[in-house]
């Protein structure tokens, strides 16, 4: 009993095996903030996708998690009767800079850069 508890904790907290496949970044933040807006009808939730975002080589699938973790934490430091979540992402196409723009519990922004 204790070793298939053991081999079953292993299996989940495996890393999974990444997918890249040509993705639509914006289409998956968005899809990710629309589960968010319908579960959480208090908190105003704003996306800016970025203008002229080609599609790249990601795994949609661990970019969804990654967004839902992102704005599950973001939905518990927040100040649930008036709070506000904005996510932005801007695309540099000139220097292939993506910049993604996220409130903190502080207020101030963490900013993610990413080069391709």
């Amino acid at each position: 009993m204790l070793k298939n508890l053991v081999n079953e904790f292993s299996r989940y907290a495996r890393m999974p095996v990444t997918s890249l496949t040509l993705n639509d970044l914006n289409a998956v933040v968005a899809e990710a903030v629309l589960l968010f807006q319908d579960a959480h009808k208090d908190i105003v939730f704003e996306f800016k996708p970025a203008e002229g975002l080609p599609k790249f080589d990601l795994d949609a699938e661990q970019i969804n998690r990654v967004m839902i973790n992102l704005l599950d934490n973001a939905v518990a430091a927040i100040n649930k009767k008036n709070g506000r979540i904005e996510i932005t992402i801007n695309y540099d196409e000139q220097h292939r800079k993506l910049l993604w723009l996220w409130p903190t519990m502080a207020g101030f922004l963490r900013v993610i850069k990413e080069s391709f």
